[in-house]
C-alpha cells in the first residue's frame, strides 16, 4: 500500500500543471464546521469554518503534496470538513480539509494522499496558532 501512496502521491504532483486533470466535480460537502477536539471552546470556534463548493473546488485546484506530519505538527487545526468529489482521471475521491490548509484526498479505501494549500479564502477560527515560536503565524 506504501507503493501505492507514493505512486498517487507522484501522480498528483505531475498534475500540478494540468489544472483540468486536477478539478474535482459533484463535490459533496458531508460535514464542515466540526472539531477534532471535545473541547468546548473548540467546538464552538469550529461551528464557524464552512467552506464553500467552490472554496474546496480552489483549494485543490492549488493545493500541493505535503507530509503528513506537517498537518499534525505544524500547521495543525482542530476544525475540519470531509465529503466526496468526482476527479477526472481517478474516480470517485474522499476528501477532508481543516481549516488551517492541510487536506487529504484518498482514493479507494486506503490511498491517501496529504495536501497544503495556505491562502484559501475560507474563515479560519484557528488562525494566528500557527508556527513554531510564541507568536503565531498569521
Amino acid at each position: 500500500m506504501r507503493v501505492l501512496a507514493v505512486f498517487f502521491a507522484t501522480a498528483f504532483s505531475v498534475l500540478i500543471s494540468h489544472a483540468n486533470e486536477r478539478a474535482f466535480f459533484n463535490i459533496k460537502i458531508i460535514e464542515s464546521g466540526v472539531s477534532a477536539n471535545e473541547d468546548a471552546i473548540y467546538v464552538k470556534g469550529c461551528k464557524s469554518f464552512k467552506p464553500t463548493p467552490k472554496q474546496i473546488q480552489r483549494y485543490f485546484l492549488n493545493a500541493y503534496p505535503a507530509p503528513h506530519w506537517y498537518g499534525l505538527h505544524d500547521r495543525y487545526s482542530p476544525c475540519f470538513a470531509n465529503g466526496t468529489a468526482d476527479a477526472p482521471i481517478f474516480g470517485k475521491v474522499k476528501w477532508a480539509v481543516d481549516s488551517g490548509g492541510f487536506g487529504s484526498i484518498t482514493w479507494g479505501d486506503d490511498v491517501t494522499v496529504y495536501v497544503f494549500h495556505k491562502k484559501n479564502g475560507w474563515f479560519d477560527p484557528a488562525a494566528c496558532t500557527y508556527g513554531l515560536g510564541h507568536e503565531g503565524e498569521c
